[in-house]
């Protein structure tokens, strides 16, 4: 009795072990990233320019880590919303803030793709290449092209993820209006950017005033030029400091 158990319970201990196994590779397949290797190479490389990637989007030849710098295990990078008026792009936001130190900066870059393209997006301004893919029934009208430009802004985080247009400078929340100081040399009360549109040659040219919840206020300039070019500027009006 005991030698034909003995190949039973060996039976169901391979069985268990294998089942385990097909677990644990469903489990790592589910964890594996959605991030394409062509988004974490591009965004790898802009947070950590003194080294090189590999088309997988890991550190080539070792990882060179200069000091006060994030490891690259401190690499994070999400899948962002829609931007508005940008259809069949998906955006994906990057993050590497150093894991021992909860004061340092913070570096953001973001890397739009659309099928097999990728555009790269290093700051605010670079936001206006995105402008092919919007197309002229964005560009063409000024309420599209802010909501475009806002809604991109707050999607790249690139000024906080908490962005919005005002108008007034009532619209900014109380308290914070009262830790808000004019950039430069200006000592007196800082103005809200005024809010502009214009049609010009058969393009666009816009003006307004933007609030972020981590930073200020902005003024942001566009121009589209009737085609494809868009230009952008995202300039500091007001940040907050202590009194």
């Amino acid at each position: 009795m005991l030698g034909r158990s003995i190949p039973i319970m060996l039976t169901r201990i391979f069985s268990s072990a294998a089942l385990v196994l097909v677990v644990a590779s469903c489990s790592a397949g589910q964890q594996e990233s959605p991030v394409p290797n062509e988004v974490r190479r591009r965004i790898a490389q802009a947070v950590w320019p003194e080294n090189l990637f590999d088309s997988s989007g890991q550190p080539d030849r070792g990882f060179v880590r200069r000091p006060f710098r994030p490891e690259f295990a401190d690499l994070h990078i999400r899948r962002a919303g829609a931007i508005d008026g940008l259809s069949g792009a998906t955006l994906f936001v990057g993050t590497a803030v150093p894991s021992a130190c909860i004061h340092c900066a913070e570096p953001t870059y973001a890397v739009a793709q659309r099928g097999s393209e990728f555009v790269s997006l290093l700051g605010p301004e670079d936001i206006a290449y995105l402008a092919p893919w919007a197309g002229k029934d964005v560009l063409g009208d000024s309420v599209r092209l802010r909501s475009f430009v806002i809604s991109a802004l707050r999607e790249t985080c690139f000024l906080g993820c908490e962005v919005k247009q005002i108008l007034e400078r009532s619209e900014v929340p109380h308290p914070d209006s009262l830790f808000l100081r004019p950039i430069g040399e200006d000592r007196g009360p800082w103005r809200v950017p005024r809010t502009y549109s214009w049609q010009q040659d058969g393009g666009v040219v816009l003006e307004f005033a933007i609030f972020s919840r981590r930073f200020g206020v902005y003024r942001a300039w566009a121009e589209w030029d009737g085609l494809e070019s868009l230009q952008l500027s995202v300039a500091p009006v007001a940040h907050f400091m202590l009194p």
